[in-house]
């Protein structure tokens, strides 16, 4: 209901007037705001303008708040950018908020090289997602490991970069993380595969990007790659190719980059209460012991100013 009467208002429909139009970086400022006024009219902006929406918000909650609340606005599926609390622990080969960063990074990424989908693309975070560097794109293919049906390579090879990537050498894989090598037969849990995530619409909250696979060579021939049914253990439907991400990516400054520079070039970033976003980033990275790999305000600032930017505050700016 909310979003329908966003478009009674005169100054409403004039700003969608000028975001529905493909031209240079603009900002706009909108004070004396309200409630859920922010989330609701940028689930308003992404029904009405067909463009991919970044959602910015102070702190890890405030995100979380907001991407529940543009999901009911848009009736979209809205992705969340998750932060470290703190330094990052590149030790920890399950970390979950790596996995999902990496994920919405190379999701994101590709929607930017293929205009997949990117007029359904809705990411939220938290500044501090945003001033944590993610891995380029560039740099997981490069450290990835390309398995495809009709490959000649000694099995001895692959479980030899499995483990130098951190997986673990299990007897029955049940995670991500784990492989399993058996006679000729090698089972690879994999957090995720890249191949499936640039076919990612952005449309559906189910889709599961790790992926369990059964490799079965005849020598060093690869002959067939399947995914495998967890409870039963059986193989069933064959895939062409996986792309293995190593469990640990470099934080090599060269293959890092700021997630801001990751987004298709007709995002709209809309920043929620920026002056507090602004000190609670300052105040965050004062904080941290080891500061590496981190974007100050200004840096991410500077990348923003490539894209269309409206900023929201329940009190005018000073």
């Amino acid at each position: 209901m909310l979003c329908m009467n966003l478009g009674k208002l005169k100054e409403i429909k004039r700003l969608i007037e000028l975001t529905k139009k493909q031209s240079s970086p603009s900002t706009y400022n909108i004070e004396g705001t309200w409630g859920s006024f922010a989330p609701s009219l940028a689930g308003y902006i992404s029904q009405e303008t067909h463009r991919p929406i970044l959602y910015l918000s102070a702190d890890i909650d405030s995100s979380d708040n907001a991407a529940d609340d543009i999901g009911v606005f848009s009736k979209k599926f809205v992705q969340s950018l998750p932060a470290w609390e703190a330094e990052p622990d590149l030790t920890d080969a399950s970390d979950e908020i790596g996995t999902e960063r990496l994920r919405v990074s190379l999701g994101t990424s590709a929607a930017k090289k293929h205009n997949n989908a990117s007029s359904d693309l809705i990411i939220c975070a938290p500044i501090q997602a945003i001033c944590q560097s993610v891995s380029s794109p560039q740099s997981v293919c490069d450290q990835s490991l390309s398995l495809k049906i009709g490959n000649s390579i000694e099995p001895s090879l692959i479980t030899n970069w499995l483990i130098d990537a951190g997986f673990e050498n299990v007897d029955r894989v049940d995670m991500p993380g784990q492989f399993a090598m058996r006679g000729g037969i090698l089972d690879i849990f994999s957090s995720m595969n890249i191949n499936s995530i640039e076919e990612n619409s952005f449309s559906s909250p189910a889709r599961d990007f790790t992926q369990a696979v059964r490799i079965e060579f005849f020598d060093d021939f690869l002959e067939s790659i399947r995914l495998i049914d967890l409870d039963s253990q059986r193989s069933s439907k064959e895939i062409k190719q996986i792309d293995v991400l190593p469990l640990i990516q470099s934080t090599a400054s060269d293959k890092t980059e700021c997630f801001i520079n990751l987004l298709p070039k007709n995002t709209i970033i809309i920043i929620e209460e920026p002056n507090s976003l602004q000190e609670i980033l300052r105040l965050f990275l004062s904080r941290l012991e080891n500061p590496q790999g981190m974007f100050s305000w200004e840096k991410i600032h500077q990348a923003m100013e490539n894209f269309t930017r409206i900023e929201i505050s329940r009190f005018a700016q000073q």
